[in-house]
């Protein structure tokens, strides 16, 4: 992450508040008394659209007085209106938080702004003091926590530097040693061979962000290394210079190569030049081009070729275009096609054998490599942006895929034979919680065991079929603990959702929950995951399926953060003391861009038809394969044939049986390392004015307590310094700011690792 993205995540920050205990800040108030931050604010503005400046009256860059400020804060002023999402940013050059701190006392031409502090927050130290660049760099608490030398040399030098370091990688920092000698190096080219790949990537931008004196150090760097001067060259002459492999310049492409993202515009400078003749492709855009173009037309031209021809093409292809995924062109986001051939490969080789045989046989095919034709595709079209790339690895896609699914689904479909299914497990343990999934397809499942098995927690792979039809009314219910509290009714079921059999209401997520509440699971919400002994507990996620309804195939695009989502909320369960986390879901789901093939059903013989469903009216007959209901054997309805749906167009859906839909993968996960093995338990909380007394029960070696305004954050903590607990399980932590006082944060218990264990809420100053 570049430092400007930390401090303006920093800023933001400051506004986080709980919605439950209290209402939305106004504005973020960012005082600076010595102005050491104000030749910053000219290239922040840029990453803060929201951010207002007082100074003199500038409206067209949202500066002015204060009285200004109040104005543009109400909304008022034409040419500033605060982005969705964003709290105003108010920086006050000159001014010091206690400037405004006493109204009485407070400048006239402050006053308008004093009233703020109480409607809005202010970002600055956990000591309340302004936030300084040394403090930001050197401070562990909310800051970079960096090795910086406090020397009055040091200081001005990382004040010069302070503009060019907001576009340094933050973790170019970490080791190293911060003195003068580095700022200094820093401002003047000590990275000569960076500060020239920025200088092609966009010479204007390089050259207005160096003073008279760094771009003179610069030009005579140059001149002595790469025997090229700036002031006469043009990047085009350096671009030259670099596909000619002059020696001197391999520095440059090497380091080009290693991170052709940072320098997006090079690629388009070097298509701008006569390449030499003879020149290697791994440094010719143009022959790459060239070769996305060639693919682009092959994969068009697969659309009505036999299936098997189809495959033997996309083999062919990969033989010749493979290498250019070796090459920086498909790094710097050139070669998408190239890319995405690599999982095209795998659908034409995985797709020459069909899935079949009995029900068990074709779930075992599926585990050990069906999945992965699916993940396939998916990764296919991750990779793709452009309108003309996506519709060639769609009719790639298409000439490969529709047909295999379609067969494997109508395999599925004969081997199931109109049986109810039943595979979910009524066996739970204490101390475990279900992370339900909506939609957490098979292949998908497959990359959150392999992100948590990489993360060191020990996961155990569990397939099973979803219940039918695969809709959420039918299929969540049958994996809850109250599922034996459900019934079907032979009428009025024509959104598949059971009842209960007490009241015969319908079991909707209210009902469901109160019933998971009288046999003692507690249902997680809210951010609370903490663990009481002997509990058990159930978690909803439920962002897949709803996304995918209304996204179709480009659900695809968020399948990273789906993943990390839910990995980081298993690391959460195991932080709150949960000692086990099951990961269920209630079924999967079909995606094909372009659409599903369409099949007919007449409307007046079915009472609800969704995508792959119907419910059949009483009396009529249809045709195609009649299935029993999950919740009552005696209702029955229809699934449309092999992977065909009942509306026109559709990308995303489910209802039906396939293996995409029907196969899942439980994933049962634990923590060989587990800490909170005891089951800690925080037993009282106590607080005295700004002082936090808690008492735990459990292991408590070793343990620490700290309060943060974000648990997995460090750096959010509010307290004068984290303490730890004594051999009872009893220690006392102090909030230093009383502007914290009843806003809410969390308490949270560290290990000798400072690895949180343990989270609870609470509000600052008050009982729990």
């Amino acid at each position: 992450m570049k430092l400007i993205n930390k401090i303006v995540n920093s800023i933001r920050t400051a506004a986080n508040y709980n919605p439950e205990a209290e209402s939305s800040p106004q504005c973020i108030l960012w005082t600076d008394k010595e102005r050491l931050w104000e030749k910053t604010v000219e290239t922040l503005r840029g990453e803060m659209p929201e951010l207002l400046v007082l100074g003199e009256y500038k409206p067209e860059v949202h500066m002015g007085p204060a009285i200004w400020l109040r104005v543009a804060l109400s909304g008022f002023i034409g040419s500033y209106k605060v982005p969705i999402g964003n709290i105003p940013v108010l920086y006050l050059p000159g001014v010091s938080r206690q400037d405004i701190r006493a109204v009485e006392s407070c400048p006239e031409e402050l006053k308008p702004l004093a009233e703020l502090q109480y409607r809005g927050t202010i970002w600055s130290q956990v000591n309340s003091r302004d936030w300084t660049p040394l403090a930001y760099f050197k401070t562990q608490k909310g800051g970079l926590g960096l090795n910086i030398q406090q020397d009055d040399q040091t200081i001005e030098a990382l004040e010069r530097a302070l503009v060019k370091l907001l576009f340094e990688d933050i973790d170019s920092f970490k080791n190293e040693y911060l003195d003068k000698d580095y700022f200094n190096a820093l401002l003047t080219g000590g990275d000569p061979v960076r500060d020239v790949l920025n200088w092609i990537n966009d010479p204007d931008l390089f050259k207005k962000s160096k003073t008279d004196e760094e771009w003179s150090a610069f030009s005579e760097i140059c001149i002595s290394k790469l025997h090229f001067n700036p002031e006469q060259d043009t990047i085009y002459t350096a671009a030259e210079k670099i596909a000619w492999k002059e020696p001197q310049w391999d520095s440059v492409w090497d380091r080009f190569c290693e991170a052709p993202a940072k320098y997006n515009t090079i690629p388009q400078v070097m298509r701008n030049i006569v390449m030499p003749l003879g020149i290697e492709p791994d440094r010719s855009p143009q022959w790459n081009d060239q070769q996305e173009d060639i693919l682009r037309k092959e994969l068009n031209k697969l659309v009505g070729l036999a299936e098997h021809n189809a495959k033997d093409k996309v083999i062919e292809l990969e033989k010749t275009h493979g290498v250019r995924r070796n090459f920086v062109w498909a790094d710097s986001g050139d070669a998408p096609l190239a890319k995405a051939l690599y999982w095209l490969n795998i659908i034409a080789e995985h797709t020459q054998k069909i899935i079949t045989g009995t029900t068990s046989e074709i779930i075992e095919a599926y585990e050990e490599w069906g999945w992965e034709v699916d993940n396939a595709v998916s990764r296919a079209m991750q990779l793709v942006k452009k309108q003309d790339d996506i519709d060639a690895i769609t009719k790639a896609i298409r000439s490969m895929y529709i047909s295999w699914i379609d067969e494997c689904a109508r395999n599925l479909q004969k081997a199931i034979d109109n049986n109810p299914i039943r595979t979910v497990s009524s066996e739970y343990i204490d101390g475990e919680c279900m992370l339900f999934v909506d939609g957490l397809k098979y292949d998908m499942a497959k990359q959150v065991s392999n992100s948590l098995s990489a993360l060191g927690y020990d996961v155990i792979n569990q397939s099973r079929l979803a219940e039918l039809p695969s809709l959420t009314a039918t299929c969540k219910p049958a994996l809850m603990p109250i599922a034996d509290e459900l019934i079907g009714l032979e009428v009025d079921n024509e959104d598949f959702c059971p009842v209960i059999k007490e009241t015969n209401q319908k079991a909707v997520s209210q009902k469901l929950e109160s019933l998971m509440k009288k046999k003692g699971w507690k249902v997680l919400k809210h951010g609370d995951y903490r663990r009481e002994i002997e509990d058990n507990a159930w978690l909803d996620y439920s962002h897949i399926d709803e996304d995918g309804h209304s996204l179709g195939w480009r659900i695809v695009q968020n399948f990273n953060r789906y993943i990390d989502e839910i990995v980081d909320k298993v690391e959460t369960l195991f932080s709150n003391g949960w000692s086990k986390v099951r990961i269920v879901a209630d079924h999967g789901w079909l995606m094909m861009p372009g659409g599903l093939p369409k099949t007919t059903i007449a409307a007046s013989l079915v009472d609800s038809k969704w995508g792959r469903t119907a419910a059949i009216k009483p009396g009529a007959l249809l045709d195609g394969n009649y299935y029993q209901w999950y919740w009552n054997p005696s209702v029955h309805f229809v699934l449309a044939e092999g992977v065909s749906c009942y509306r026109a167009n559709t990308e995303y859906t489910h209802g039906g049986i396939s293996l995409q839909e029907s196969i899942l993968l439980d994933l049962i996960v634990s923590d060989p390392n587990d800490s909170n093995g005891t089951a800690l338990t925080i037993t009282d909380i106590v607080w005295k004015g700004m002082r936090c007394k808690v008492a735990v029960e459990g292991q408590v070696e070793g343990l620490n307590l700290d309060i943060r305004t974000k648990p997995a954050m460090p750096e959010t903590s509010i307290v004068m310094g984290v303490k730890e607990f004594t051999s009872d399980g009893i220690t006392s932590v102090v909030v230093d700011d009383d502007i914290y006082e009843g806003k809410s944060a969390f308490l949270v218990v560290l290990d000798e690792n400072e690895k949180v264990v343990y989270q609870i809420a609470t509000i600052i100053g008050g009982e729990q």
